[in-house]
């Protein structure tokens, strides 16, 4: 799981979410012939769109999720409807109420793949860095440091930030349902 848009200033616009085996994820970063996790070359445009174009996601195998977040201009939004309405509601839970909303809408598609493959979402471990950390442990996620599983869902957001379509990557858009969501949910 990992985020992309500009996280210096806490705009994230997409979210990559992968789930798939171990073993999966170990061929994929075998495909690549190099383990870009370890260099920091991989970060440019250029080593990511070239990572790009090797990664085969086979849809029986992985779920590859670039939800749409928006997560600065929807927050904001809301926040400026509500200070008209209402005074003290903290910043800290309108975050909260918009991650369980984004994991709400993202969580149906990863249900689905959970359940052809006979396991239970409390089996699967979300490998994520820092910046989706606090969203993995409000949602009670397991989570652990990246890996191979984080450097695909990395590639899966940056591609979408970038307008890159690959391949059995499924693209949700869910911020017009948010909007209005995240008011009912904050006022609540």
């Amino acid at each position: 799981m990992d985020v992309s848009g500009n996280p210096r200033e806490g705009d994230y616009k997409f979210m990559g979410i992968v789930v798939g085996s171990q073993e999966i994820f170990d061929r994929i970063m075998k495909n690549f012939n190099s383990d870009p996790r370890h260099d920091t070359r991989y970060k440019t445009n250029t080593n990511r769109r070239f990572f790009i174009s090797k990664l085969k996601l086979k849809n029986k195998e992985v779920v590859a999720l670039a939800v749409t977040i928006n997560r600065d201009d929807i927050i904001n939004k809301v926040r400026g409807q509500l200070r008209i309405k209402q005074k003290g509601v903290s910043s800290g839970k309108i975050y909260k109420a918009y991650n369980y909303l984004v994991w709400n809408r993202s969580r149906d598609r990863i249900q689905e793949f959970i359940v052809d493959h006979h396991l239970e979402l409390c089996d699967v471990i979300f490998q994520c860095d820092r910046d989706c950390r606090m969203f993995a442990k409000e949602n009670g996620l397991h989570n652990a440091d990246p890996g191979n599983a984080h450097f695909v869902a990395d590639l899966i957001a940056w591609a979408r930030n970038n307008g890159i379509n690959i391949p059995g990557m499924v693209t949700i858009d869910v911020t017009d349902r948010l909007v209005e969501a995240l008011k009912k949910s904050v006022l609540n």
